[in-house]
C-alpha cells in the first residue's frame, strides 16, 4: 500500500503541469500561424497560402507523444526515487530497530551482571555476619566456660578451706581432749 501511495504519488506530481482537460495537438494563433502544444511554430502564414491546421495533426501528435513520454520517463524517475528513498528509510528502520536491540541486550546483561554483584555482596555480608556470630557465640562460650572454671576454682578452694578448718578443729578437739 505504502509503495503504490508512492508510486501514485509520484505520477499525480509529474503530471500536474498538464491541463486537466484535453488539449488540441496544435492551435491556430490570432495572426494565423499554427503552433503545438509545446509552443514549437509548425506553420507560418505567408502572402500566398494560409495555415490549415489539420495539415499538421501528424506533427503535433509527434511532439506530444513526445511530450507525454518525457513525462512519463520523468514520472518513472520519481517513482523510482521515492522507492529508492522508502528502500534508504526501510534500512534505515532496520538498523534502528538492530540498534535498538544490541541496546536493549547490552542493558539486560548490565542488569544481570549488577544483579549478581548485589547477590555476591549479600552473600558474602550474610557470611560476614555469620562469622562475626560465630566469633561472638566462641568469645561468649569461652567467657563462661573461664567463669565456670573460675567458680569451680574458688568453690574448690573453700572446699579446701573449709577441710582444713574443719580437720584443724578437730585436731584443735583432740589435742584438747588429750590434755
Amino acid at each position: 500500500m505504502k509503495r503504490l501511495l508512492c508510486s501514485t504519488t509520484a505520477i499525480s506530481m509529474a503530471l500536474w503541469p498538464l491541463p486537466n482537460v484535453p488539449a488540441y495537438a496544435q492551435q491556430m494563433q490570432g495572426d494565423g500561424s499554427v503552433v503545438a502544444i509545446d509552443g514549437t511554430l509548425l506553420c507560418a502564414p505567408t502572402a500566398e497560402a494560409a495555415c490549415n491546421p489539420d495539415d499538421y495533426v501528424g506533427q503535433a501528435q509527434a511532439i506530444e507523444a513526445e511530450i507525454a513520454a518525457e513525462q512519463e520517463r520523468q514520472a518513472a524517475e520519481a517513482a523510482a526515487e521515492q522507492e529508492r528513498q522508502a528502500a534508504e528509510a526501510a534500512a534505515a528502520a532496520e538498523q534502528e530497530r538492530q540498534a535498538a536491540e544490541a541496546a536493549a541486550e547490552q542493558e539486560r546483561q548490565a542488569a544481570e551482571a549488577a544483579a549478581e554483584q548485589e547477590r555476591q555482596a549479600a552473600e558474602a555480608a550474610a557470611a560476614e555476619q555469620e562469622r562475626q556470630a560465630a566469633e561472638a557465640a566462641a568469645e561468649q562460650e569461652r567467657q563462661a566456660a573461664e567463669a565456670a572454671a573460675e567458680q569451680e576454682r574458688q568453690a574448690a578452694e573453700a572446699a579446701a578451706a573449709e577441710q582444713e578448718r574443719q580437720a584443724a578443729e578437730a585436731a584443735a578437739e583432740q589435742e584438747r581432749q588429750a590434755a
